[in-house]
């Protein structure tokens, strides 16, 4: 995400006009100038290229988090005499395991939206047809 919102909204604003083509800006400490050229197609393409790649990553991180729950599963079940504060941690696991749950349909859902508006971005950035109005 840290690279998906600062583009998408690059996009938008480069796509709606209010941006120009071309920035122009001073960089600090020196005297040169740094010319940034914003194409709508090029932004729109590599800002889904950054939301599939995070979705990706989210996929891995949940199978980490899933292995960690499951050792933490495994070792409360060894516990022989369960008290209050095991108990609140399998209290714990349990609203852990719906959040992991919710993190991963969010992740599924998410998936073919990035995938679908990558390769709509790809053919059409270069083909040069693609023009959304109100993304």
């Amino acid at each position: 995400m840290l690279f998906y919102y600062p583009l998408e909204h690059l996009y938008y604003l480069r796509a709606q006009g209010i941006l120009p083509a071309s920035l122009t800006m001073r960089l600090p400490f020196t005297k040169r100038q740094l010319s940034i050229k914003l194409n709508a197609s090029k932004l729109a393409l590599w800002s889904t290229r950054a939301w599939a790649v995070y979705l990706l990553l989210q996929f891995y991180h949940l199978r980490e988090d899933l292995r960690l729950w499951k050792a933490r599963r495994k070792a409360l079940a060894k516990v022989k005499e369960p008290n209050v504060e095991v108990d609140a941690e399998i209290q714990g696991l349990s609203q852990r395991w719906d959040a992991l749950l919710n993190e991963l349909l969010g992740s599924l859902a998410n998936l073919p939206l990035a995938l679908h508006w990558y390769y709509f971005f790809s053919i059409s950035s270069t083909a040069g047809t693609h023009k959304i109005s109100g993304h």
